[in-house]
């Protein structure tokens, strides 16, 4: 499973829901970003293992997994910077 980094700039932190464990659900580090069409929007940063990487490298999909039954807007991306914001040195 991809591995939960600390987004740059970050403006809260998520704790696991309260019946499930921190071993099994990381806190997850969110930037808050204004979007002038959509609003807030949450914004968390990930990167692939070596494995995941070679397996992109094979033709692998991404895979975006909901729990629940009611599916939120989302958006996935892959880049070096987050969008507005200078590309760091």
């Amino acid at each position: 499973m991809m591995l939960l980094k600390i987004i740059e700039g970050f403006t809260r932190r998520f704790g696991p829901p309260v019946d499930i464990s921190e071993d099994d659900c990381s806190v997850l580090h969110i930037r808050d970003i204004a979007h002038p069409v959509f609003g807030n929007q949450m914004w968390s940063k990930w990167e692939p293992t070596p494995k995941e990487i070679e397996l992109l490298k094979e033709g692998a999909g991404i895979y975006l997994i909901i729990t629940g039954v009611v599916h939120p807007v989302v958006c996935m991306a892959i880049g070096t910077h987050i969008e507005g914001d200078p590309i760091p040195d």
